[in-house]
């Protein structure tokens, strides 16, 4: 993966809880996740200029954080299995993460998720 950051959770003081490369160009989002067979555990891929995202073609669930422009959690859509479509009015950002990594890092409506 390109661009690598570093994603820390503000409310829970958890220094990372992520790696994730950033998809901000639209080839980049366009492929996003496409063609891998699973993602390494926590880490994730971070979709800029985006509010819906599909999984068509994917082999495996996803959870899917959407994020407004402070990168303030609007919603979550845990486990969304291939050939499925989320998205989130509002959103600017999207963070997609294997599945159950959002319950395990404790991720909830309306913390901050802040990367470098």
């Amino acid at each position: 993966m390109v661009n690598v950051v570093t994603m820390i959770n503000i409310r829970t003081k958890h220094k990372k809880i992520f790696s994730a490369s950033i998809a901000n160009t639209f080839w980049k989002r366009l492929v996003g996740l496409l063609g891998q067979k699973a993602l390494p555990e926590h880490t994730g891929l971070i979709l800029e200029r985006c509010n819906c995202v599909h999984t068509i073609g994917m082999k495996f669930p996803i959870d899917v954080i959407f994020l407004n422009e402070e990168r303030s959690v609007l919603s979550i859509t845990t486990n969304l299995k291939p050939c499925r479509i989320a998205r989130c009015r509002g959103a600017t950002t999207v963070l997609e993460c294997n599945s159950g990594e959002a319950e395990i890092h404790d991720i909830e409506l309306g913390q901050k998720l802040y990367w470098k």
